[in-house]
């Protein structure tokens, strides 16, 4: 979260509309004038800064190392079924694979630096499986 945020927080737009992605229009009004204060609060509670992004990036390219060999030959994290661990990573990936969305609306959310990394990990074995096990057993109510 902390890389994320580092990156997208600073482009108001970009970080407005993956933040309050979902939300109804009333929550957004107060949260869009709210959002100088938000950006500062959310930079403090979670010390983001550029050394802190930098090391939170090299601890999330060394976890997604190991998910890509933990999913080696494999379809799910444990056992031979759709579980929790396969439901959790799911959710930890989806708002960098954007595992619903098209490259180029996934374009419109991500920073250029996570649109960067994004294109250079398609092809993992992590990054396929997560929008695959997405499409197989996430059914949105809508």
């Amino acid at each position: 979260r902390l890389w994320f945020y580092h990156h997208t927080l600073p482009d108001r737009r970009r970080a407005l509309r993956f933040l309050l992605e979902g939300t109804p229009w009333y929550r957004r009004v107060g949260f869009t004038i709210a959002y100088p204060q938000v950006r500062s609060a959310m930079t403090r509670a979670m010390n983001i800064d550029t050394e802190s992004a930098r090391a939170a990036e090299r601890r999330l390219l060394d976890v997604l190392e190991r998910l890509d060999a933990a999913l080696q030959d494999r379809s799910f994290l444990v056992g031979d079924h759709f579980s929790r661990a396969d439901l959790a990573a799911c959710a930890l990936l989806a708002p960098y694979c954007r595992t619903d969305e098209s490259d180029a609306e996934a374009s419109a959310v991500l920073p250029e630096r996570l649109r960067t990394m994004r294109a250079q990990h398609q092809s993992r074995r992590y990054f396929t499986w997560a929008k695959d096990t997405y499409g197989r057993y996430r059914h949105p109510l809508h």
